[in-house]
């Protein structure tokens, strides 16, 4: 059965993007994520030792959700099928990625940016579409692009901040996927759990109030 990734983003609402987040940080940061319910990410696939950061999140973390980002490639797809990931992320439509994630039962949020983009990955079995990198356009695009595609789960992407997250949400976003604003490598090192922790706290209460 498909892993229902579109029902966990709608609970959890942040998707944590890990980029090269080192093994010896691991901990604590999967610490504040449970201590903040936030119980899904994702870990790209171009990050140095991902495979081991995935392993390490299933064995140690089994009740989160995992997925792989960066997937661009069926070579990339085919691999991090045999991690045993939940569901993939890219940051393009490849509809090759899109049928062999399908054929192997992995959920999937499939990047695109323009109208035909969004309708092509969604029509090819994308779960949700990752609008990316939205930053470079803002929430103005966003409202003129969803506007007659409103029937597809959303999740804004490359530029989601604790000063737009709000209007996001009011127009009606699935979930955001937030990458170094919640995945703060520097604030790890440094031992700066408070810190960061306060700053997941803002996001989470941010993303899950209600549209008013």
């Amino acid at each position: 059965m498909k892993k229902d990734v579109v029902t966990w983003i709608k609970e959890e609402k942040i998707l944590p993007i890990l980029r090269n987040v080192p093994l010896d940080v691991l901990p604590d940061l999967l610490a504040l994520f449970e201590k903040n319910e936030i119980n899904i990410l994702e870990v790209t696939a171009n990050s140095q030792s991902f495979i081991e950061t995935i392993q390490f999140i299933k064995e140690k973390y089994p009740h989160f959700m995992i997925g792989a980002g960066t997937v661009t490639s069926l070579e990339r797809v085919k691999l991090v099928a045999e991690l045993g990931v939940s569901f993939i992320v890219t940051p393009n439509v490849n509809l090759e990625v899109i049928a062999y994630a399908q054929n192997h039962q992995l959920g999937t949020i499939i990047g695109a940016l323009t109208p035909s983009e969004i309708e092509i990955a969604y029509e090819a079995g994308a779960d949700i579409v990752k609008i990316f990198p939205i930053g470079v356009l803002g929430t103005e695009y966003y409202r003129a692009v969803i506007g007659p595609l409103d029937t597809i789960p959303f999740l804004p992407t490359g530029g989601v901040s604790l000063k737009n997250i709000a209007e996001y949400r009011e127009l009606g976003a699935t979930g955001f996927g937030i990458g170094s604003d919640i995945v703060n490598i520097n604030l790890l090192k440094e031992k700066k759990i408070t810190e960061l922790d306060t700053i997941i706290k803002e996001f989470v209460t941010l993303a899950r109030t209600e549209k008013i």
